[in-house]
């Protein structure tokens, strides 16, 4: 089935102490990139999330948020440094002792002890609960691809319409193929016959034998049965299930280099509008396929 890249999915899930939301988007890439982010109690999960990931999505950049409200997982303790108490304590009496008629408005001017009291994040969490998210996170996970399946549909629809203009272009190019090489070798005679005549040189029959050789150098045969041989590639890639989009993008810069290569070689003014419409449906196609999985 044909993917696009491009999906959005979002979940939330009430819990006992918080809620949490989980947002995935993913946009074109050429290769799986994923960029993970997570409260800092969930970085020893990171490879275990991304490795699930991995079994929904084989290209694109994926941004994974991980957002929670109203405190979930994120539990703080507080704490007292005793130790270091004690010693501002005994600062404070050495400064009463050294100090004592200006110890009243002198103290209350010193800082804060804000060392003493210390906010401790909880480090662990509870599996059932990792269980619940990992879970949330591949739910996501099926909205995205369940998106990016629609889109690709999308996508191969339009592909489809446009390998099918391409083919009848190439059809009509077919049709008028001998009759172009038949008025082009024509051309040649007659250009030929004027300037010897000019230069009053005898005409010779290896004159009209280099003349039939570069007119079947002007044949665009070859190419014509190559696009076609392309665009049944990719009709047989639209109903593979696996990474097809890499492999389109090249087919489609094949199609590009013999349309490049027919307008070369027609000598000819209805081929050369028909190559300009080939090439743009050629270059359509090339935007469509860069965001297909």
């Amino acid at each position: 089935m044909v993917k696009s890249m491009t999906g959005f999915g979002r979940s939330e899930i009430e819990l006992t102490n918080g809620r949490l939301i989980v947002e995935i988007k993913s946009v074109n890439h050429r290769f799986l990139d994923m960029s993970l982010h997570l409260p800092k109690v969930f970085n020893p999960y990171e490879q275990a999330i991304k490795h699930m990931i991995q079994k929904y999505f084989r290209r694109g950049r994926i941004e994974l948020y991980l957002m929670i409200e109203n405190g979930a997982f994120t539990e703080q303790t507080v704490t007292i440094n005793w130790a270091l108490l004690d010693q501002y304590h005994k600062a404070l009496q050495d400064i009463s002792s050294r100090f004592t008629d200006q110890a009243e408005w002198l103290l209350p001017k010193l800082p804060e002890l804000t060392d003493i009291f210390q906010l401790v994040e909880k480090s662990e969490l509870d599996q059932e609960l990792v269980k619940q998210v990992i879970s949330t996170i591949e739910a996501t996970c099926l909205q995205v691809n369940q998106m990016r399946e629609q889109e690709g549909q999308a996508l191969m629809a339009d592909i489809s319409s446009r390998i099918n203009v391409i083919s009848d272009t190439v059809l009509e190019l077919t049709d008028q193929r001998e009759q172009i090489r038949h008025a082009y070798y024509n051309r040649m005679v007659e250009r030929l016959d004027k300037l010897l005549e000019h230069h009053n040189i005898k005409r010779e029959d290896r004159f009209f034998q280099e003349l039939a050789i570069l007119a079947e150098k002007g044949d665009i045969t070859e190419e014509l049965t190559r696009i076609n041989s392309h665009l049944n590639q990719m009709k047989e890639l639209f109903v593979q299930s696996n990474e097809i989009g890499r492999k389109l993008d090249f087919i489609v810069q094949e199609l590009g280099r013999e349309a490049n290569t027919i307008g070369a070689k027609a000598n000819d003014v209805k081929i050369g509008t028909q190559v300009v419409w080939l090439k743009a449906e050629i270059e359509k196609v090339k935007e469509q396929v860069q965001n297909i999985e």
